[in-house]
């Protein structure tokens, strides 16, 4: 089966007659970032609880390890107490577990040196999290969606519609716990654009068609289809565009890289202009 295009937008040489599948709503999935943790990850867990739990309160600092809020003894007692556990060095610090326990019963510890606060590396996660990152909008010519059907031979330009600081950048967010705090910056480093014919083109923004540039091709992001969408699922091709976001981070006298992969599609059409011989 052929498309048939019986007008041709002169302007542009696109055919906008006929019917196109609908664009697909944006999606956007968090791939796992280069430390094997994704941006939802969070920093302080209870395992006790099964649950999330704020890194810090009026019961101290959540310890992962010790599944519970830790902070120094509010008894305050001096070495030779049956809390320093023979030692004459070091402290005696509270561990209360969180609300999920419902004994909410606490105990004292001793530790030669305060406990570490929470991991720069959690937090940055967190961080991350507080970002809302999303994928980017797909702007596209030809369009998707019903009456427009681009032509093969004829050039696709691609580019992140409407960019903003959570769908480009760049962006920060900050998350603190336990006397620590880290800050977080990302940055969309590329766009891979998978064209559904088996081609992927990596952009940057890209550049937005204008009327202006009639039939000619994008200067940085652009495609050509050698054949129509018909016989794809729903005739048309499923065009993938993956923001690949690089975050930063600094905090906790540490420094951090993580990576994430955002995913937005849509559906377009292709089909062929045919000549109407008339008699």
């Amino acid at each position: 089966m052929t498309t048939t295009c019986q007008q041709i937008d002169v302007r542009t040489g696109y055919c906008r007659l006929g019917v196109a599948a609908p664009g697909r709503a944006q999606n956007a999935n968090a791939s796992g970032s280069a430390s094997g943790k994704s941006a939802s990850t969070a920093s302080c867990y209870s395992d006790w609880s099964n649950k999330v739990v704020p890194c810090a309160g009026a019961l101290g600092s959540w310890s992962n390890s010790r599944d519970c809020y830790v902070q120094p003894s509010a008894e305050n007692p001096l070495p030779g107490s049956l809390l320093f556990e023979g030692h004459s060095d070091g402290a005696v610090y509270s561990c209360t577990p969180d609300i999920g326990n419902q004994f909410q019963t606490a105990y004292s510890f001793w530790a030669a040196a305060p406990p570490a606060g929470p991991d720069p590396a959690q937090l940055a996660q967190e961080a991350i999290a507080t970002m809302g990152l999303k994928a980017i909008a797909i702007g596209m010519v030809p369009e998707a969606g019903a009456g427009s059907v681009g032509l093969v031979g004829m050039p696709v330009w691609m580019w992140v519609a409407q960019p903003t600081a959570t769908t480009f950048g760049p962006t920060t967010g900050t998350a603190a716990a336990g006397g620590v705090t880290v800050m977080a910056t990302a940055n969309v480093e590329h766009v891979t654009w998978d064209l559904g014919d088996g081609t992927m083109v990596i952009c940057g923004r890209g550049t937005p068609y204008t009327d202006a540039a009639g039939a000619g091709r994008s200067p940085d992001c652009g495609h050509v289809y050698t054949r129509t969408s018909v016989g794809q699922p729903g005739n048309s091709y499923t065009v993938t565009a993956t923001s690949h976001w690089v975050i930063t981070w600094t905090g906790g006298g540490q420094t951090g890289q993580e990576e994430m992969d955002l995913v937005s599609d849509v559906a377009v059409q292709i089909g062929e202009a045919q000549a109407v011989v008339v008699s």
